[in-house]
């Protein structure tokens, strides 16, 4: 899970030219009527973007009588929506552009109304209010989130803390199965704040649950390269490279990301090393 850059804009310039892209002229009409009303919420929203303060934008309801002519302004494969969502990829490390950093499990082929779209319909377009996201992130978001996004991370502002909160407990089970758990613990003195904004975005998303089904996925695969390497070098040399790219992975992908945190603790793990060692 990385931070991503946000998009720059004139963010209401972008809000006319999807209306002006509309059929319906009487749509285009209404929405057009309240072109001050919009202009003022969303200069309004910038200002608390840049401030970390989006839990002090409440529901407009002077927007009410218009929220289904401004719902319909969305879609995910307008052309001006795509447009933003290009310009949003290429401001990200390549290691993250296409994936969905709410969990670092599925690809990112939705776009998540940072405050849900339902109770503020105002923003529906507004290119700060949507960040990449998978199809299961976006819906589980949609049903639990509070009206003003603070259970979830805000990965344009709240900045991940460079160190680990994501932890695995390994356990052997037989000689050749082992079982593992995800946990998240604040033994490193992240921010309280912050911290339990983490944690309620983890377990909102269910994403320890969801690290531990892909990591049983991923968990041959990950053998089977080691076992690869060891046929041209020993176990040991094998190991410490790994651990190298570990700790590389880190800075590419974040320093809480499931799959290097797997590999890190297995790594070090004398029980599951002997499995290679014949």
């Amino acid at each position: 899970m990385k931070n991503f850059s946000w998009p720059t804009h004139d963010y209401f310039k972008l809000h006319k030219d999807i209306v002006s892209r509309k059929d319906d002229p009487d749509l285009r009409s209404r929405i057009n009527s309240i072109d001050t009303l919009i202009e003022s919420s969303f200069e309004r929203y910038i200002q608390c973007f840049h401030s970390n303060s989006l839990k002090n934008l409440k529901p407009d309801h002077r927007f009410d009588a218009y929220k289904q002519d401004l719902l319909s302004l969305y879609s995910y494969r307008s052309k001006i929506i795509t447009f933003i969502r290009e310009e949003l990829k290429q401001k990200q490390y390549q290691t993250i552009r296409s994936t969905c950093q709410y969990c670092t499990l599925s690809e990112a082929k939705q776009l998540d109304h940072i405050l849900p779209k339902t109770d503020y319909p105002n923003f529906i377009v507004h290119a700060l209010n949507l960040f990449p996201c998978c199809a299961v992130c976006n819906a589980k978001k949609s049903y639990l989130s509070s009206k003003d996004g603070s259970d979830f991370l805000n990965l344009y502002l709240d900045y991940l803390p460079k160190v680990q909160y994501l932890f695995i407990n390994i356990k052997q089970i037989d000689i050749d199965y082992f079982d593992f758990d995800f946990f998240i613990c604040n033994r490193n003195g992240v921010c309280s704040s912050l911290y339990n904004r983490i944690e309620s975005h983890y377990f909102k998303l269910g994403l320890l649950t969801r690290f531990k089904l892909k990591s049983i996925e991923y968990l041959s695969e990950f053998e089977s390269s080691i076992r690869t390497a060891c046929i041209s070098r020993s176990l040991d040399l094998v190991v410490k490279e790994y651990l190298l790219c570990v700790q590389e992975n880190y800075k590419n992908y974040g320093y809480n990301h499931w799959k290097f945190i797997l590999q890190y603790e297995l790594l070090n793990n004398e029980a599951y090393l002997e499995r290679f060692s014949s």
